[in-house]
């Protein structure tokens, strides 16, 4: 067997690292993902109702100016580091916040181009950059509480956030002092690691796991430079978490150790142990991460949002699922995660089309209703609780546009489906690709191909795993998951493909059945009724359900779409058996993101 230079340097770093390294098993080769790049927001501009939801967004956070230079005024205890006698825990929580502003609006203001934004994303960067310190650090601590036992978790994770600002920023305008910046502050952190190359004290602090945030950015670097500092990095933090037993990563490895819900960092551990993956060999991290993804596959709903979250709010721990899958796509090439991606998409996320909405919504699901989804529409960040979940708002479909385009060494892949219009290269030529659909309103993908000149490569486009045929006007080959159509592009062409969708049946874990039609999880809507007065809370619009009855359903019941001409009109009837009464009635269904309120699973009843 051939074995690769990289591989024997790996392999030997691994035996000299820790006792405890060199007893856990390895495997031959590293898992290395296939070589999937991610196509940058910048080359992708969003069309048609993409563009509708970003233009919403940019203009919320555009109109609520002066409350984001608020938020974002925290990072100057970057240049004022925290000190011992302050309340440390509201210092911390104001400047994760910041951070999270932060990063959102380097994507926004990359992907929509304001000038608002743009300068005000450009400045907060120069001043974040500005406050690093002669020996490298770049954070929030005094010297004396830095990477202390107690601390480093705080330390490490707000470091990757502002890190990986840096980055993104770096990416969409090179400055190679920027990057730099980057690299100084992680050497810095790495030779003061607390628990390199040693056992973890009893003391360590229990949310270790945030302090994997770093791998994010480790992953970055290593992928740019090589450098075998950031694989060694990683398995340090992975061997810190790993031993602890409050963390998730520990939870992770055992298999007694899975918790009853699901919470944002357990969406996050799980994308850092598929960064690692690429870094490191032990297969210990491969069984980690098999029994995570099982664990938040179990906690997901039918629209793909996490429910029983163990945190506080849903919103935000749904928002990380979203980053996640949108990491493991490009870091797997497993389309699987794009499916997963346009169900939270089409299912969960959108929000111009929803009704009652002329902002922003979180989502709280109240198990007692079972079945029933509470929504909170936010119109502002005047309330309190608006602020966070906008802050969310703004990673939500930059990370979707990522999954949208990549490279491989055969040309480009076309992994979910929105319009827009891609800008790249191919070898030393210009490509531009037109993605023009209503999709889910219809169930045709054109993509328009033009060249400066011909050249030939593949086009590699989803097959959904819920289109029951396609049509299409190009030769073509169906490998695995995808439709490979590949010729020599002259000037301008097209792709032009029909998917079939039809109505699907599906079941939870309980043995309650819903449903689907093509990517749109179907539900019956219950009347809102908006509470007025709304509180104390004068940005968030309330509602709640009107009286109701919830329904069952016989063995064979499936819902029976409408015969409407607007093919974008998906109106269903369906036949179900009242709760109150046993009375059959027959009950509308529509897409679940045409309601506010609704029933989406089904128990069935015995004949």
């Amino acid at each position: 067997m051939r074995i690769s230079l990289l591989t024997c340097v790996m392999i030997v770093c691994s035996m000299a690292s820790t006792a405890w390294s060199q007893a856990m098993p390895v495997i031959p080769e590293p898992v290395v993902a296939p070589n999937w790049q991610p196509v940058p927001i910048d080359r992708i501009e969003p069309m048609g109702w993409l563009k509708t939801e970003v233009d919403l967004l940019m203009s919320i956070v555009v109109s609520n100016k002066d409350a984001l230079q608020t938020e974002l005024s925290a990072l100057d205890r970057f240049g004022s580091p925290i000190a011992s006698n302050l309340n440390q825990a509201n210092d911390l929580r104001s400047t994760e916040g910041s951070l999270q502003w932060l990063t959102g609006l380097v994507d926004l203001a990359i992907l929509s181009g304001n000038p608002e934004l743009t300068s005000l994303t450009s400045e907060a960067i120069a001043r974040l950059r500005g406050c690093q310190e002669a020996n490298g650090y770049l954070g929030i601590f005094p010297p004396e509480r830095r990477y202390q036992i107690n601390h480093v978790n705080d330390n490490l994770y707000t470091q990757a956030l502002a890190l990986q600002a840096l980055l993104t920023w770096h990416d969409h305008a090179p400055d190679p002092a920027l990057l730099l910046c980057v690299e100084r502050t992680v050497q810095d952190a790495y030779q003061h690691f607390p628990y390199r190359q040693q056992a973890v004290p009893d003391a360590a602090h229990p949310a270790m796991t945030s302090s994997l945030a770093m791998i994010d950015v480790l992953a970055n670097l290593y992928a740019r430079t090589g450098k075998m500092i950031y694989q060694e990095f990683t398995r340090d933090l992975l061997h810190a978490a790993i031993l602890h037993p409050g963390s998730v990563l520990s939870a992770f490895t055992r298999a007694d150790g899975l918790e009853d819900g699901v919470g944002s960092v357990h969406c996050a551990t799980l994308r850092w142990l598929a960064k690692s993956r690429s870094m490191t060999s032990d297969i210990v991290y491969l069984d980690a991460f098999q029994k995570g993804l099982v664990l938040i596959r179990e906690h997901t709903g039918p629209a793909g949002a996490l429910r029983g979250s163990l945190s506080n709010d849903n919103f935000t721990s749904t928002q990380e699922l979203l980053h996640t899958w949108a990491s493991l796509l490009t870091w797997t090439a497993d389309l699987k995660y794009a499916e997963w991606i346009e169900n939270l998409i089409l299912n969960t996320f959108p929000v111009s089309l929803l009704p009652h909405s002329d902002g922003l919504f979180k989502c709280i699901e109240n198990e007692e209703t079972q079945g029933y989804l509470e929504q909170i529409t936010f119109t502002s960040v005047t309330a309190p609780e608006a602020s966070p979940v906008l802050a969310n708002w703004t990673h939500v479909y930059p990370d979707f546009i990522r999954s949208l385009w990549c490279k491989d060494d055969q040309g480009l892949i076309c992994a979910a489906f929105a319009p827009c219009e891609l800008e790249t290269s191919w070898g030393n030529r210009q490509v531009r690709i037109q993605e023009i659909l209503d999709y889910p309103g219809d169930y045709q993908l054109r993509l328009n191909v033009q060249t400066d000149t011909a050249c030939t490569f593949m086009v590699k486009i989803r097959k959904p795993e819920w289109a029951r045929a396609i049509t299409i006007n190009q030769p073509y080959t169906i490998v695995g998951d995808f439709i490979h159509v590949e010729k020599e592009w002259r000037e301008f062409e097209e792709i032009s493909i029909v998917f079939a969708p039809g109505i699907s049946s599906h079941r939870t874990d309980d043995g309650h059945r819903w449903f689907r039609f093509g990517p749109l999880v179907l539900a019956h809507p219950i009347t809102a009724e908006e509470i007025l007065p709304a509180g104390d809370s004068p940005g968030i619009r309330k509602f709640k359900a009107a009286p109701a009855f919830s329904y069952s359903i016989n063995s064979t019941a499936k819902p029976a779409r409408l015969h409407v001409s607007d093919p974008g009109d998906h109106r269903f009837s369906f036949s179900a058996r009242r709760s109150d009464n046993n009375q059959e009635e027959t009950i509308r269904m529509v897409p679940l993101r045409n309601t506010l309120f609704r029933q989406t699973t089904f128990p069935e009843y015995k004949h």
